[in-house]
């Protein structure tokens, strides 16, 4: 049974986009961005209290410059959540692009980069050895959501993983049955080229 979430493009080079849960994706990010950010603002809130910000401003009075360590700590405070805003944004950009897209003979994975960029990486399905899912962890508990690990060889990477995946057994199973037909048409393609092999040798 094709899950609702899979997609059927209707072209020539017909694929199917299994996408991961967007919403989950940025959910984590966030959490990750978020907690980034306390911690720098709890080491310069215990910098400013203990030693003092000013010890960080001497360079500055060699030039005769004055500056405040409150307004240091404030502006540096009010930057890091412009960043970490910025962040969060192209995060949530990003992960609108993220998707697994399953043709005959491969799988392409688009993927988060840095947080605010997307790379992709071709997985043929010759190369895969293994497929198994895990539901494990915080965050997947948290969000209800699962992990599809590929095992690999003959590529530069062990193990691909693809992320935050809804009804995660159903959708291991349906690209199990993608990777074994792929297997079962080459299987059958190399018996063909095998027979008439056969028959011209004897010719």
């Amino acid at each position: 049974m094709v899950q609702n979430y899979i997609q059927f493009p209707q072209s020539q080079n017909q694929f199917r986009v299994l996408r991961p849960n967007i919403k989950k994706i940025h959910l984590k990010n966030l959490s990750t961005i978020t907690g980034i950010v306390f911690l720098i603002s709890v080491i310069l809130l215990m910098l400013h209290l203990s030693v003092g910000l000013d010890i960080f401003l001497l360079v500055f009075e060699a030039f005769d410059i004055t500056i405040n360590p409150s307004m240091v700590l404030l502006s540096a405070v009010v930057g890091i959540l412009t960043i970490s805003a910025l962040l969060m944004l192209g995060n949530y950009l990003a992960a609108r692009n993220l998707r697994y897209e399953l043709y005959q003979d491969k799988l392409i994975i688009y993927r988060n980069a840095l947080l605010v960029f997307v790379n992709s990486k071709e997985v043929p399905y010759q190369n895969i050895v293994k497929i198994s899912y895990n539901n494990n962890g915080i965050f997947n508990s948290l969000f209800n959501s699962g992990t599809i690990v590929l095992e690999l060889t003959g590529m530069g990477e062990s193990k691909v993983e693809l992320q935050f995946v809804d009804n995660i057994q159903q959708t291991t199973q349906y690209i199990q049955n993608l990777i074994r037909e792929y297997m079962n048409i080459q299987q059958a393609q190399f018996t063909e080229n095998y027979k008439i092999d056969n028959i011209l040798n004897r010719m």
